[in-house]
């Protein structure tokens, strides 16, 4: 569809009157459906592996990093595990926070 084509097809939308204004339903209309529209479109698009902060060893379950070591790849929040044990971090994170409320309120009640 050329640029001509569509700008003559939006000229042509009627608007609906009523007392002497008009209505911008129709054009609203096309504002509604141009996104759905993009998303119907196909998206050219390749597939290639992952950067996984290293060069990837094609198997897709490891990346080489530093110094030449195989990384495999982990999906998991907490990464300190070797110095720190994340379970004692919790413990005493919990226990902090407890008391760390328990002295807000106090100060509060002050």
């Amino acid at each position: 569809m050329s640029r001509e084509t569509t700008l003559t097809a939006f000229a042509t939308l009627h608007r609906a009157r009523w007392q002497g204004e008009e209505a911008p339903h129709k054009p609203l209309m096309v504002l509604f459906a141009l996104p759905l529209l993009y998303a119907a479109l196909p998206r050219p698009s390749a597939r290639g592996e992952g950067y996984l902060a290293g060069v990837g060893t094609g198997g897709g379950g490891a990346f080489r990093g530093a110094m030449g070591q195989i990384h495999p790849v982990d999906m998991r929040n907490y990464y300190l595990s070797s110095f720190f044990d994340e379970h004692a971090l919790m413990r005493w994170g919990i226990r902090a926070s407890a008391a760390l409320a328990v002295a807000m309120v106090v100060i509060a009640w002050i």
